[in-house]
């Protein structure tokens, strides 16, 4: 068994969403523009590129986002390009913490993001693989992410680690099932 998948497709999709708020509004104005029997290429032509800017955008930051986690048999790897950057034992993770945001807490992770004030994962969907021991994780290119990656799992041992990761629901319930581990959702 070997599936890939990207993580923080939920954030690149938050992005694409906020940016199509800006064309929605020349959208709207064609809309009238045509019904007013008045015609207008050139608005119709800016609408519409506004409009697939958005999407087009999307498909190349999903295309080229760098990581992607692969999941073998016996292990989880997350890579960069073709460099391993964590690299888990699938029987080493001793739960799994699936934590679902909602629509009013994406809207504050984009304020947020704005504002660069308290930019973390507190207000996006995560997954949070808690072990004991891993066989590969790189600290620098875990703290080097733009913005604060929280702690989920709340009953911390002292021996147990925790690797947040931001993964939509779907996925990360997907990838609890693959990996046939204990999961709980918040």
């Amino acid at each position: 068994m070997k599936k890939r998948f990207k993580p923080s497709g939920n954030m690149h999709v938050c992005f694409m969403c906020f940016f199509c708020i800006f064309p929605a509004f020349i959208d709207m104005g064609g809309l009238i523009a045509v019904f007013n029997q008045s015609f207008d290429v050139p608005l119709f032509i800016v609408g519409l590129i506004l409009t697939i800017l958005p999407f087009a955008g999307y498909g190349v930051a999903r295309l080229l986002y760098p990581y992607t986690y692969v999941i073998e048999d016996t292990c989880l790897v997350k890579r960069k390009r073709s460099q391993n950057v964590f690299e888990i034992q699938i029987d080493d993770i001793k739960h799994i913490v699936v934590k679902k945001a909602t629509f009013c807490n994406y809207c504050k992770f984009l304020v947020s993001l704005i504002s660069y004030r308290n930019v973390s994962t507190a207000h996006l969907t995560t997954v949070s693989f808690v072990f004991e021991k891993c066989d590969f994780l790189d600290e620098k290119d875990y703290k080097s992410v733009e913005f604060k990656r929280e702690r989920v799992y709340k009953n911390q041992a002292d021996n147990v680690q925790e690797y947040v990761e931001i993964v939509p629901y779907r996925t990360a319930i997907k990838l609890c099932k693959l990996l046939k581990k204990e999961y709980s959702i918040l």
